[in-house]
């Protein structure tokens, strides 16, 4: 609990919530222990604690969501449609970005996360997958891909249901 209480006043509010959540995921902290530590966080803060929520693998998918709803998408994390494996986030019902870190998407995942990518594109969404350079490094250009495959997405949605434009 120390650790992440001193984690969060060196860190800016997005990687702040991010370690949070993150410490709760992984068993650091408990929940109860998490709003303790955010009854006292600095004030800078406090509006990134109101948007906390217990869903997220990832720091990673964290700061994707956060930013992504900040943007005005509708996102929501680890759905799981049709009892088919969680998507890590889905953005306005459209697609599905996964967020892959090199710990749990390495060689023996590969065929699994395709074999994924392939159910979910059956349905009719979507499948991005990010990796931390796309969201740490080159968020800009990684933000207008999402934007523009959603847009897409969404427009192919309409024309299969007879709402075209």
């Amino acid at each position: 609990m120390e650790s992440v209480w001193r984690a969060i006043h060196c860190l800016d509010e997005e990687n702040a919530i991010a370690c949070l959540e993150s410490s709760v995921h992984e068993g650091f902290i408990t929940a109860e222990q998490l709003w303790d530590i955010c009854a006292m966080a600095p004030e800078h803060l406090q509006a990134g604690v109101a948007e906390i929520e217990f869903t997220a693998d990832s720091g990673q998918e964290t700061i994707v969501r956060r930013r992504l709803r900040h943007a005005g998408f509708r996102v929501v994390a680890q759905e799981t449609p049709r009892g088919m494996p969680a998507e890590d986030l889905v953005v306005e019902d459209c697609v599905d970005l996964e967020t892959d870190g090199r710990q749990w998407h390495g060689p023996d995942r590969f065929q699994a996360d395709r074999d994924r990518d392939l159910l979910y594109e059956g349905l009719g969404r979507r499948v991005l997958r990010l990796t931390q350079r796309h969201i740490l490094d080159e968020w800009e250009s990684t933000f207008l891909t999402i934007s523009r495959v959603v847009e897409d997405a969404q427009r192919e949605q309409r024309r299969r249901h007879g709402r075209s434009r």
